[in-house]
């Protein structure tokens, strides 16, 4: 399977690529910059166990990672591809990743949010995007 960085839209190609993100914070849960280690690892483990059955939704494969298990190779390179920032990236307190397979779909759990769903694509297509996050 193609990455969506691989791919080439042909039919609007003055457009690199949309992205469209939508952040959820959970009113059980301080901020995740306020909220202590044993109550991240509690809600990381939560979210983990309530998005498993997600590509059920979509038929896309998912992959869970914990970034804290991650090199700061693998950090950089998912970086670079626009799964996340740079301060998630360089966070130290626990914080987790479900990427599907093309990595056009990714949810970071308790980064800078509690939830952050992002959709990727190549060209223009923020309607269809915004269709498959409310979906």
């Amino acid at each position: 399977m193609l990455k969506w960085f691989e791919c080439v839209d042909t039919r609007r190609p003055g457009i690199i690529c949309s992205r469209v993100r939508l952040v959820r914070n959970w009113n059980q849960y301080a901020f995740p910059s306020r909220l202590p280690q044993k109550e991240s690892l509690e809600m990381l483990h939560r979210l983990k166990l309530g998005l498993q059955n997600l590509g059920s939704l979509d038929g896309k494969h998912y992959e869970y990672y914990y970034l804290g298990d991650m090199g700061e190779l693998e950090k950089k390179s998912l970086q670079e591809r626009r799964v996340f920032n740079s301060t998630i990236a360089s966070k130290k307190t626990p914080t987790g990743l479900i990427l599907s397979e093309g990595e056009d779909t990714g949810i970071v759990l308790n980064g800078t949010d509690h939830i952050r769903l992002q959709m990727i694509s190549p060209g223009l297509h923020l309607e269809e995007l915004w269709a498959q996050c409310d979906q």
